[in-house]
């Protein structure tokens, strides 16, 4: 949703607000009586839900966009060689190093 540029409004889970700012980049609601009265809000205030999607868009691409999470999984197998990797079973494991 929000790489899409969607607004999104969600449960509470503290997963989600260890990466995202609650009312700032997304919305999230702790019980049914929250959720509708955030509904509600939200429809009503269509510039402040329009700023929240615009913010949880760009926090979705600057961090968890397609290129950092490529270079975070790059990052974690270049300091390895073939033999840290290791031969599981059948299965021979071979690293290509991509500059992105």
């Amino acid at each position: 949703i929000l790489s899409c540029g969607g607004f999104c409004l969600t449960n509470y889970q503290p997963e989600i607000a260890e990466y995202f700012a609650d009312g700032e980049e997304l919305a999230m609601y702790t019980d049914m009586d929250d959720l509708f009265y955030k509904v509600g809000y939200y429809l009503q205030h269509e510039e402040e839900r329009a700023q929240i999607a615009l913010n949880g868009y760009q926090k979705a691409v600057e961090e968890f966009g397609l290129k950092k999470r490529v270079e975070g999984m790059l990052g974690c197998v270049r300091d390895r060689t073939i033999s840290d990797i290791g031969r599981q079973g059948n299965i021979c494991c071979f690293v290509f190093y991509l500059e992105l």
